[in-house]
């Protein structure tokens, strides 16, 4: 089950945790769930999480590839996160915008890091360095951010991109031109946003949240 947010309009933000994202299954209980109140516009959602008991999460999966030096190896990882995402688009046709997120995503993952010597060696993630912890976070964020666009591809919502939304000047975030983004986006209908950014959502979304279920 989800948590809820409610607004004193009324408007309700669900967060759905990575169980709700792991299978095609769960996925349409999760389309169930947010078509069966008009009120239900804003949505949160988690990488996928486990199919079953042993199973590995999606996250625990980026933060392998983020750790594993060797090219070989961090490209038999980033082909087991693709094949989740794939085997949970294959009920919903072909998603041509999804696929192409995907192929980037393939390609950003191996390459992140600093370049290793000789061709086995992949890029290395170096946690000691501002460059190694900003790789490393990027690499474990896209489990929700391919998440949120694929559920906003199947549903017809909008995905709250970061890209599009959160702002900096001079290394710092601009919270007002933020703002202004995201309520600009807002404002058009139903939205999905990646975990990470579940804060900045409640904050615009409704100045006065009144429940928590």
């Amino acid at each position: 089950m989800p948590a809820y947010l409610r607004d004193e309009k009324g408007t309700i933000v669900c967060k759905f945790g990575g169980t709700s994202m792991a299978t095609t299954e769960s996925f349409t209980m999760v389309q169930e769930i947010m078509d069966s109140n008009h009120l239900r516009r804003g949505m949160v959602v988690s990488a996928p999480g486990k199919r079953y008991p042993d199973d590995d999460k999606v996250t625990d999966l980026l933060i392998g590839i983020a750790k594993e030096p060797y090219r070989e190896l961090r490209g038999k990882k980033i082909r087991e996160v693709v094949f989740r995402y794939e085997e949970l688009m294959r009920p919903f046709g072909k998603l041509r915008a999804m696929e192409f997120k995907i192929d980037t995503m393939s390609e950003e993952l191996q390459e992140k890091g600093i370049p290793g010597r000789g061709g086995n060696v992949s890029n290395k993630i170096d946690l000691d360095t501002n460059k190694g912890r900003e790789d490393f976070d990027y690499i474990v964020s896209r489990g929700e951010w391919l998440c949120g666009a694929l559920v906003a591809d199947v549903t017809d919502r909008t995905f709250l991109d970061p890209v599009d939304t959160i702002f900096c000047r001079n290394g710092v975030i601009d919270y007002q031109y933020s703002y202004d983004a995201i309520r600009n986006i807002v404002g058009r209908g139903s939205i999905i946003v990646q975990q990470y950014y579940l804060t900045i959502l409640v904050i615009i979304y409704s100045e006065n949240f009144v429940t928590v279920e």
